[in-house]
């Protein structure tokens, strides 16, 4: 075969991103996720800024995965959220703001259920018991733009209180498919010891 040919080239690309999905999913695997996020300097979920460079269309097999993708999201039941509002959220610290169901109106499907605990240190005590159970929980946007990494010198903001109150009280709690209903429940047993 011709190597050389535009159906070679875009061959080896289809093969490339597919083996770089199935590495990326791999990862995100529950324990072998555990064991990275585990390796000094490794940083995984880190948010780290990088500036775009350029904008191109999407490749062949990203484009087929993202219709696959989006068509799966879509036809996903919700029963994991509702699992989440029955099982954890009566456990959580008073004052706790569930999001999702305070902007109802505007609430489409979720991969993370964010919660607005009451101080910054409860929302990082809840963190590190959760995380240390391996319950996947994100405190998500830590921080406002101008103090990400490289976005500050591109940004003229002013003092931001309320995004930074937000930041620092943030949680989200996974409700992808991967969360079974004895992951809620240790969630739960985790959450009402913050009560």
């Amino acid at each position: 075969a011709d190597v050389t040919s535009p159906t070679a080239a875009l061959d080896r690309a289809t093969l490339t991103t597919r083996l770089a999905i199935g590495a990326y999913n791999f990862v995100l695997a529950r324990y072998i996720y555990a064991v990275l996020a585990a390796v000094p300097g490794l940083s995984l979920g880190a948010t780290r800024y990088q500036p775009l460079r350029e904008v191109g269309p999407l490749d062949a097999a990203r484009r087929q995965c993202l219709a696959a993708n989006l068509q799966r999201q879509r036809q996903r039941d919700r029963h994991r959220e509702q699992w989440l509002r029955e099982m954890v959220l009566p456990h959580c610290p008073s004052g706790t703001i569930d999001l999702p169901t305070r902007l109802a109106p505007r609430a489409g499907r979720l991969l993370r259920y964010p919660l607005l605990l009451p101080s910054a240190a409860q929302r990082d005590a809840l963190y590190v018991a959760l995380d240390g159970a391996g319950l996947g929980a994100s405190r998500l946007y830590e921080r406002v733009l101008p103090d990400v990494v490289g976005v500050a010198a591109d940004i003229d903001a002013p003092a931001l209180p309320n995004a930074r109150q937000f930041a620092a009280r943030l949680l989200t709690l996974p409700v992808h498919e991967g969360v079974r209903r004895a992951d809620l429940q240790r969630m739960a047993t985790i959450v009402a010891r913050f009560k």
